[in-house]
């Protein structure tokens, strides 16, 4: 089983590595080995197949302005 860092991980899935850190305090699949965090190849796939990682759900995604119409 090969194990990916936190840094290899993020530049695998073009990502931050903050980023990768924060989806592990939400959740996502990974391993710890002492203070290190590691993704298995299964854990990537799990990312990958998320909807956080899809941009289905964005809680950082800026909201489209809506122009109102005056009359």
């Amino acid at each position: 089983m090969k194990c990916y860092t936190t840094k290899t991980a993020a530049q695998m899935l073009n990502v931050c590595s903050e980023t990768l850190r924060r989806l592990c305090r939400e959740g996502a699949q990974h391993r710890r080995v002492g203070r290190r965090i590691l993704f298995t190849e299964s854990d990537l796939a799990a990312l990958l197949e998320s909807k956080v990682m899809r941009d289905e759900v964005n809680p950082f995604a800026q909201k489209p302005k809506v122009e109102e119409e005056v009359k």
